[in-house]
């Protein structure tokens, strides 16, 4: 994960659909990301070349999951697959489920967001502060797992600036944490990797 950037919408296509939870959304068919890409997607993907793009060449391609399976749904109203995992069970996985909508499902990308499932396992819950996992940064940022579609209106998980989950509209504003993977071979020569002495990498 690098520095968070400010102000960005998680979609701004509009209201009252429930595909605008997707990363993707009017995709060809389930499980396929070909449709239109979120307000998030595009901004992380144009920030990636302008600051990543001269480094490309050491960033892996990485699954990242916008899970939009469902945990129950009545009338128009859904639940998303990661409220019955976390929310309820509290047992987050790593795996991403199939989705049986045209919006949402895995990625494979050089740029993402961490899925709620993946905050889960760094320390993130529901109503209970942990100020001692790498995403307390003091702000509230987006994660890439819809949380549900309710009264036409879409939410999503996101950690709010006490560290825990919470659920925000996804056309307001916060930070967002991009989330990048370095290829394997890839080596360091200095640092310890905290955020006081941060890994200084080798390039040739």
């Amino acid at each position: 994960s690098v520095d968070m950037i400010d102000d960005v919408q998680f979609n701004n296509a509009g209201r009252n659909n429930e595909k605008y939870a997707g990363y993707t959304y009017d995709n060809s068919a389930p499980n396929v990301q070909d449709g239109t890409n979120s307000t998030i997607k595009t901004y992380l993907e144009n920030w990636y070349e302008e600051n990543m793009g001269e480094y490309d060449n050491l960033v892996a391609t990485t699954r990242y999951c916008n899970d939009t399976s469902i945990t129950n749904a009545e009338g128009t109203n859904i639940h998303y697959g990661a409220v019955g995992r976390l929310m309820t069970n509290k047992t987050p996985q790593f795996i991403c489920p199939n989705t049986t909508k045209t919006y949402g499902g895995e990625y494979s990308l050089k740029i993402g967001l961490l899925s709620a499932d993946g905050a889960s396992f760094a320390g993130v819950r529901y109503r209970m502060d942990n100020p001692y996992i790498y995403l307390y940064k003091g702000d509230s940022c987006w994660f890439g797992t819809p949380y549900d579609f309710s009264n036409n209106h879409n939410t999503i998980f996101t950690v709010d600036s006490s560290s825990y989950f919470m659920f925000s509209t996804y056309s307001i504003r916060l930070s967002v944490a991009p989330v990048i993977n370095l290829k394997a071979d890839v080596l360091y020569c200095n640092g310890t990797g905290e955020k006081t002495n941060p890994y200084i990498l080798y390039i040739d």
